[in-house]
């Protein structure tokens, strides 16, 4: 079977959308995929040709019947990054992705249950099964782990030291 290719020639770049009516809806259906911030809108519309003005009057009227919320958008990456059991440093950091601004980065951060708690939970999955090489051992890939997830530097130590201590007494109890 011999494979094609396109002739870039038969390809056609469609035109930036220039005036308000196709901007909006470009920008519509950005939306309908996923909520977006400002921002996030601003940079795509800009990715995709239209000029600056022009998408930021339109952005900004779809901002005020309610269309575009960074503080919806803040609140959506942190349910999606808690259920992965990401610590506070990849929250912000997907938060910053995401063209959320600092002042709904803070107040999102806000209403998080504690770091240490999260570590806790999403270490005790995996301190079970890397306590088998020794403490030591035990320490450094489960702090790895948790350091991977985004979990600050003091929250990972307290967290590995409290579940290894856990496993180690369950291990003597049993």
């Amino acid at each position: 079977m011999q494979s094609r290719k396109k002739d870039s020639t038969s390809v056609r770049k469609s035109e930036p959308p220039g005036d308000y009516e196709s901007v909006k809806e470009a920008a519509l259906r950005l939306l309908e995929r996923r909520p977006r911030t400002r921002t996030d809108l601003l940079r795509r519309l800009g990715q995709s040709g239209v000029e600056a003005g022009l998408a930021d009057e339109v952005v900004g009227r779809l901002a005020e019947v309610g269309l575009i919320s960074d503080v919806q958008v803040a609140a959506q990456v942190v349910r999606e990054e808690l259920r992965k059991g990401s610590g506070n440093s990849r929250i912000r950091q997907k938060l910053s992705q995401a063209g959320v601004g600092s002042e709904e980065i803070h107040a999102a951060m806000e209403d998080l249950p504690p770091e240490i708690e999260r570590a806790l939970e999403v270490g005790s999955k995996r301190a079970g099964r890397v306590s088998s090489g020794g403490r030591r051992d035990a320490q450094k890939r489960l702090g790895s782990f948790l350091q991977s997830k985004g979990f600050g530097f003091e929250t990972v130590s307290q967290a590995v030291a409290l579940l290894l201590d856990e496993v180690e007494a369950e291990v003597t109890v049993a």
